[in-house]
């Protein structure tokens, strides 16, 4: 019963985030009494074409997630490679990027993350799978070469 009692909170809970552009579905497996975990899948990006400048995602909500998968679907057109960028935020106003970092001689260089694929087939489906404790996540996404006839859809999928 208590298990079913969270399912719904936690429905109400995501309808109510006042995301217009973001679809949320929670679901679960055919097991009665929700025995297995429950999934929310989040649309991060619609299908839009890529800019060589970085654009905005939706931001989603992750609070209480074990790990997030976040699934990429790009159609290539005259594109080289995709790249993205991730920050995270714990008021869904203010966003940090992650960073990597270096170290040589004691210093310690920070740089921007970005995760970066080439592009060799026509439409190209991928995951990338992150472990972040945060409230929120959001992504900026861009192509290199020519972003003629190409696009981006970005699902974020999380598993208690």
């Amino acid at each position: 019963m208590k298990k079913i009692i969270v399912a719904l909170l936690l429905a109400a809970v995501l309808c109510g985030c006042g995301a217009t552009s973001t679809t949320y579905r929670v679901t679960k497996s055919h097991t009665p009494y929700l025995s297995t975990p429950i999934s929310f899948v989040a649309i991060a990006r619609t299908a839009a074409a890529l800019t060589t400048s970085y654009v905005e995602t939706n931001s989603v909500p992750i609070s209480g997630f074990k790990s997030i998968i976040i699934e990429i679907s790009v159609t290539k057109g005259s594109l080289t490679s995709f790249e993205m960028q991730l920050f995270v935020s714990d008021d869904n106003s203010t966003f940090y990027q992650e960073t990597t970092e270096a170290v040589s001689g004691g210093t310690i260089t920070l740089s921007d993350g970005v995760y970066s694929k080439s592009l060799s087939s026509a439409t190209e489906n991928f995951f990338v799978k992150l472990t972040i404790n945060s409230e929120y996540v959001m992504f900026k996404v861009k192509g290199t070469g020519t972003a003629t006839g190409s696009s981006c859809a970005m699902k974020v999928v999380g598993r208690y």
